[in-house]
This record gives structure tokens, C-alpha cells and sequence, in this order.
């Protein structure tokens, strides 16, 4: 190490961040090169965690994802409840956890991205959750964290749990479909 390099960690700290996202995880989103995924050590969480920020003028509506698939086998026909500790930074638009239920060809058969539930701004580290209904016909589950905009947010502790439906919410509201078309012949007034 050079005298320099030592100078410039005593100055500026040790980065502690790496370059990639971590193993397991993809940048991904509307967006991604305007975001980064690295991971850092947290004293406060006692070890690593995953962080995704901003990296540029993000406009309101691209985000950036720090996500992963996963064989949805083990929650067939159940309620799965995904839960991680979240803190973030100047999150200007949003931030938050996402979980996606995946059908046949990719059909969306769940989605709660905490949109109607966002994380704003500064926040310390906080326990969210995603609670959706597996479909027994459900072929992969999507998940991750999310950026909307500029900021920061740190994540931990990802982990699926299988819950009561009588004892747990969904987190999003599921929609009662209607049995038959709706103003099929398009004379009923809006």
C-alpha cells in the first residue's frame, strides 16, 4: 500500500462497498443505470446488508430494483408473507419491498409493490411486509426492493413465511372480478 492510498483511506474512510450486486440479486427496472446495488457492513444491523441508490437525476416515474426469482413450490395455494428491515435517504418519490406471483408465460397472477404503503424520505431501519396469495398454478415468485426516483434505501433480512389467511391481511387489496362482461353493448352511461 502505498503512502498515498494509505492517506487517501485515512481522509476518505475505507470503502467497504462492492461494485456488483450481491450474489443471488440483479439490478433491474426501468432504469437500472441510473441506480447501483452494492452491498456494506451496517454496525447497526451488525453485519452486511444490501443497499440500491440513485446514482443521477432519476425522473419521478423510473426506478431501479434490486431483485431475485425463486421457485414457488413450497407456497402453492398459500398465504406467503415476505418480510426485510428497511431504512432509507432522501427517497424523493418512493422506496419499498415488492412481491410478484408469476403464472404461466409470465401472466401476473399477484403483485403489492407498497405503492399505496411507500417509504419516504429519512427513515431508521424498520420491519416491512408483503403478504400475498400464492396461486396453486403459480410457476415462479419475483421479489425484491425498489427505488422510485432518487435516494437511498438499505435492506436486510429477506425472508418468506407461510401465514394464516384468517389471522393475515393481504397487504393489496384483491379485486372481486365480475363473472360475465360489463357494458358489453357500451350504452350504459360512465
Amino acid at each position: 500500500m502505498t503512502a498515498l492510498s494509505l492517506f487517501l483511506i485515512l481522509i476518505l474512510g475505507a470503502a467497504d462497498a462492492s461494485a456488483e450486486p450481491p450474489p443471488g440479486w440483479m439490478l433491474r427496472g426501468t432504469s437500472p443505470e441510473l441506480y447501483e446495488a452494492n452491498t456494506e457492513h451496517d454496525a447497526a444491523r451488525d453485519g452486511t446488508v444490501a443497499t440500491l441508490r440513485s446514482t443521477g437525476k432519476v425522473k419521478k416515474r423510473e426506478f431501479g430494483t434490486l431483485m431475485q426469482m425463486s421457485d414457488p413450490t413450497p407456497y402453492l395455494g398459500k398465504r406467503v408473507e415476505m418480510t426485510a428491515m428497511v431504512r432509507s435517504e432522501g427517497i424523493q418519490n418512493m422506496g419499498g419491498l415488492w412481491l410478484r406471483v408469476d403464472g404461466d408465460s409470465g401472466t401476473l397472477l399477484a403483485f403489492d409493490n407498497m405503492h399505496e404503503r411507500p417509504i419516504v424520505g429519512d427513515t431508521g431501519w424498520n420491519e416491512y411486509s408483503v403478504v400475498l396469495d400464492v396461486h396453486p398454478n403459480a410457476k415462479a415468485l419475483a421479489f425484491g426492493a425498489l427505488l422510485s426516483g432518487e435516494g437511498q434505501l438499505w435492506f436486510d433480512d429477506v425472508h418468506f413465511e407461510e401465514v394464516d389467511p384468517a389471522k393475515v391481511p393481504l397487504t393489496v387489496d384483491d379485486p372481486e372480478l365480475p363473472t360475465a362482461p360489463v357494458n358489453g353493448s357500451f350504452e350504459e352511461p360512465s
